[in-house]
């Protein structure tokens, strides 16, 4: 009889596949124009980052059949493979990535091929495919091709860290998206989408991305994606906005889902910590409707990590009307003293208005001007 189980990768062979893959995207950020990153969104996936969104698959048993669009120097793919190999017994493993850029695309190939050796080590069958080739419109394509009853591609496990730009109304791309049904202004906001809407039934996806996604009507319709006939199962949180890239010195607010394909929603796990190397994270469970408000049409995704802030949720929810019926409208991020220096004013006048910080809120109130001052 021929026994099919895997033989379980040592926690040393995982060490050394990631860290060497980390070493190539270490090369590679060297080898990048640093005058075109930012424009491009390439900041790739340190070790520690990649390990904590692998951590979050629920089961790689059988026949793993990945996707990772916009994979950069493959940390994504190299670590789902590397916990595949040490903790569930996997059959078979096929990695399918997407990338443009042609420096990645040559340390790609070399991560890939370690994850070749690796599974042939643990009597894993190993294929690869890379697509040097725009996601979005490939995507698309698959899309339309299972529509009209050809036979595509088929993935179970999506693991992103996708760009992050923006995309014009009037772009080809946005155009694409439309026709398959989604309409979403950002790049990463449209290659999660897709990647959901590209695996089969019961397929996880993990993606990091910025947390802005949560709410806003921007967002509404990948809120839509996100949510119809799926199950956010996890949602882990970062609490420096500069720890999880700090090497590409990115001041940014992530979060990451984990998203079941088809599942009914339960109740969801969020986990939070100081940074992906943080051995404390705080776990938490609640129910879907503390997450997302039944009664909002908007869905925003509210994220409370502790029960005091859970208290304070339920307060602000249990308000007898919104600011919209008082006629106020709010925004955050939007003034910031430091960024506006030209309309600072020391006196007020007629045309002036008063510029509020939290100290000027005492007892549920606005204390304007304070009146020790």
């Amino acid at each position: 009889m021929i026994d099919n189980t895997a033989m379980l990768l040592q926690p040393n062979a995982l060490e050394s596949l990631v860290d060497t893959v980390d070493q190539y995207r270490t090369d590679a950020n060297q080898l990048l124009d640093q005058s075109t990153r930012g424009q491009k969104g390439q900041f790739m996936t340190p070790a520690s980052v990649a390990q904590t969104l692998s951590g979050m698959f629920r089961n790689l048993d059988g026949g793993v059949r990945v996707l990772d669009a916009g994979a950069g120097g493959g940390s994504l793919t190299a670590s789902l493979v590397a916990r595949a190999l040490t903790e569930f017994a996997p059959t078979s493993i096929s990695g399918n990535a997407w990338e443009l850029e042609n420096v990645l695309v040559e340390r790609l190939e070399d991560s890939f091929g370690l994850c070749e050796e690796a599974s042939q080590e643990s009597g894993v069958a190993w294929k690869s495919h890379i697509n040097q080739i725009d996601f979005i419109e490939h995507a698309v394509e698959i899309i339309n091709d299972r529509t009209s009853g050809k036979t595509t591609p088929t993935f179970n496990k999506a693991i992103l860290n996708p760009p992050y730009l923006k995309i014009t109304a009037s772009s080809r791309a946005r155009a694409s998206l439309r026709s398959v049904g989604v309409e979403t202004g950002n790049l990463y906001s449209c290659f999660v989408a897709l990647a959901l809407m590209l695996l089969e039934d019961g397929g996880e996806l993990v993606a990091i991305i910025p947390r802005s996604c949560c709410n806003g009507p921007y967002f509404k319709d990948f809120r839509r994606v996100l949510l119809d006939g799926n199950n956010l199962s996890k949602i882990h949180i970062f609490e420096s906005r500069t720890k999880a890239f700090k090497g590409d010195k990115v001041l940014q607010e992530n979060v990451i889902f984990h998203i079941v394909k088809g599942e009914e929603q339960g109740n969801v796990e969020i986990t939070s910590s100081a940074c992906a190397d943080d051995p404390n994270p705080v776990v938490r469970i609640s129910d879907f409707s503390e997450v997302v408000n039944p009664t909002n049409p908007d869905r925003f995704i509210h994220i409370v990590t502790n029960d005091e802030q859970a208290k304070i949720a339920t307060r602000v929810g249990g308000m007898p009307c919104s600011l919209e019926e008082l006629g106020v409208t709010a925004s955050t991020g939007k003034v910031v003293d430091f960024r506006t220096k030209p309309n600072l004013r020391r006196d007020p006048s007629s045309d002036t208005v008063p510029l509020v910080y939290p100290m000027h809120f005492k007892n549920g109130l606005i204390e304007y001007p304070e009146a020790n001052r």
